[in-house]
């Protein structure tokens, strides 16, 4: 990826902020002014305290604390460290306690802006009619995604006619599959489940990945030689995958994928987000209604109907 400064990603991603998240990190800016001065605050109350521990004579007759002792009607330098270590514990929990708020702020906002530039990503690339996924190929949706937005070179391997579509599209195809898998630091599997796909994915190719590389697979367990990805990720090769479907579904206990440290599952969630699910319970509670209506529509076995009473 070409070298940019910092100040000009920044302004690059300032420009793809909602109105609304600008003004909340607006807000942040601002909590974290009111921080350091709370900070201040905590540090700036230990000095009292150990004076008051050390030499309360000294304190009581101070003429700075003459108005408080007055206030509190204080008679005796001992009767100090009560007031003064209430004091010193109240700033060291206000502190903690806007620490915390801070933490939880940038925490969130930070998934928050993650989201809003991943649905951006998403609504400009993936969120197309099923007809032009079909049509196009797979490298070129990885690539709009991955290589134009995060800098990483897109490279392609797949049937003869993947990597000739792939050429056509300007990126690049690998020499053959096992520099591919040798080469990439980051892999992931975009086929459909066939006969000639079907444990396309040997062992030995996991062993000539790099112990620093990454496996994704969203697409079908059984892309993968049985027990390879196990096997591989116990050797370090692939150093990471990330899985997001099983040859048994839904996942089980006791599946082997789950006890491995460099091993990140997900229970096949990877199609869930709201438009799409919006889109399918609305098909279904269409096609509820209007059965229920007498106009039933999307029937797959029209016969069925004439037994209905």
């Amino acid at each position: 990826m070409q070298s940019q400064n910092i100040p000009a990603l920044i302004h690059r991603l300032w420009r793809h902020l909602s109105s609304r998240r600008r003004k909340q990190i607006f807000l942040l800016l601002m909590l974290m002014i009111m921080v350091s001065l709370v900070e201040i605050v905590s540090i700036g109350s230990i000095l009292p305290f150990l004076a008051v521990l050390t030499t309360p004579d000294k304190v009581f007759n101070h003429k700075f604390a003459i108005p408080i002792i007055q206030w509190l009607n204080l008679s005796d330098p001992k009767d100090l460290l009560l007031p003064f270590t209430a004091a010193f514990c109240a700033a060291a929990v206000l502190s903690a306690s806007v620490r915390l708020l801070l933490v939880w702020v940038q925490t969130k906002l930070s998934y928050s802006i993650g989201a809003d530039i991943a649905l951006n990503v998403y609504k400009r690339t993936l969120h197309q009619p099923y007809s032009i996924h079909i049509a196009r190929n797979s490298s070129e949706i990885i690539n709009g995604v991955y290589g134009k937005a995060f800098g990483m070179q897109t490279v392609v391997w797949g049937s003869s006619a993947s990597r000739e579509k792939a050429l056509t599209d300007g990126h690049l195809c690998a020499s053959h599959q096992a520099a591919f898998f040798e080469q990439c630091d980051v892999l992931s599997l975009h086929l459909r489940l066939t006969d000639a796909t079907k444990g396309i994915v040997k062992n030995t190719d996991l062993s000539a990945m790099k112990t620093t590389s990454l496996l994704v697979n969203t697409s079908r367990a059984e892309l993968i030689e049985p027990d390879a990805l196990i096997s591989g990720l116990n050797r370090g090769r692939p150093g990471l995958a990330a899985v997001d479907v099983y040859e048994v579904e839904p996942i089980m206990q006791g599946q082997a994928l789950l006890r491995l440290e460099n091993c990140i599952c997900t229970p096949h969630i990877g199609y869930v987000e709201q438009e799409h699910y919006e889109l399918l319970f609305g098909a279904a509670f269409d096609n509820v209604v209007r059965f229920i209506q007498g106009i039933p529509t999307n029937i797959v076995n029209p016969g069925a109907l004439q037994n209905h009473r």
